[in-house]
């Protein structure tokens, strides 16, 4: 199955990884009940485990196209860039450390294809934060592992 993750930030794409980054996705929900019935509360989770590959650190951005193939600018007349694998994972670092209440949740979804680029399953999560996220890299070859802790706030 193909994957794709992408996380926004006020509505606006912060970090899209594709299952050139993406090695594993655990959906985990978790029930804790209580004597009262209204005071049961679901714990989304997730857990997104990927490559780190630092030959892509030097990798030229490649421009936004339209779907007449012309460049896309925003609002300053800036050219605007596509995100690419190696920047969204410093981006997953990022928010993982930011320190301010109010900038740590973003809005998650997950979308599943098959081989043949057939939509299985998308899902999405409002106002998850970073629970944990570590690095691991092979002295071998140079390339890293992440894992990033997902879950979703509850609403009160």
């Amino acid at each position: 199955m193909v994957t794709l993750l992408e996380v926004f930030n006020d509505g606006d794409k912060y970090i899209s990884l594709s299952n050139h980054s993406i090695k594993d996705v655990h959906f985990n929900i978790s029930k804790q009940t209580d004597l009262q019935p209204r005071l049961n509360t679901l714990t989304k989770n997730l857990v997104i485990e990927g490559f780190i590959n630092t030959d892509l650190a030097n990798q030229d951005p490649t421009p936004t196209l339209d779907e007449y193939g012309d460049p896309v600018f925003d609002e300053l007349g800036n050219p605007q860039f596509d995100l690419s694998e190696f920047d969204s994972v410093r981006k997953l670092v990022k928010w993982a450390i930011i320190p301010e209440y109010c900038e740590c949740y973003r809005d998650v979804t997950i979308k599943l294809k098959d081989a043949s680029g057939k939509m299985i399953k998308t899902k999405e999560y409002e106002n998850m934060f970073v629970v944990a996220y570590n690095e691991r890299f092979d002295d071998k070859h140079g390339n890293g592992i992440f894992t990033i802790h997902l879950r979703e706030r509850e609403n009160l």
